[in-house]
């Protein structure tokens, strides 16, 4: 899980417009290309061997580890109550993960 941050839309335009290299991956591989409100964010987190990292976290300058997508959420609600842009696309990603883990978890045997 990968989330980049655009600050600008000359930013988004570069990467998700017509020729941009995030465009043309994501057209190869039938996936939906984000609107420019889903794409611009002030975070960029990404899944790391033993949870989610925050990096270069404007509320830490060593950036920000969670154990877990819940924990990451709860990060990312700080970020958003101070000011930072964060699609709800982010959130509604890890509330699927954490559903997923759910049902996992569900179907395992004991």
């Amino acid at each position: 899980m990968s989330y980049c941050r655009f600050h600008s839309e000359a930013m988004y335009e570069k990467y998700w417009g017509p020729g941009g290299s995030f465009r043309l991956v994501a057209e190869s591989l039938g996936q939906e290309i984000p609107t420019m409100d889903q794409a611009v964010s002030n975070v960029y987190i990404y899944g790391c061997n033993d949870g989610l990292q925050c990096c270069g976290c404007s509320l830490n300058p060593h950036g920000h580890w969670a154990a877990n997508a819940q924990d990451m959420i709860g990060h990312l609600h700080l970020h958003r109550a101070a000011g930072d842009a964060v699609p709800d696309h982010v959130f509604e990603a890890l509330d699927a993960e954490i559903k997923e883990l759910e049902e996992s978890d569900a179907n395992s045997p004991a």
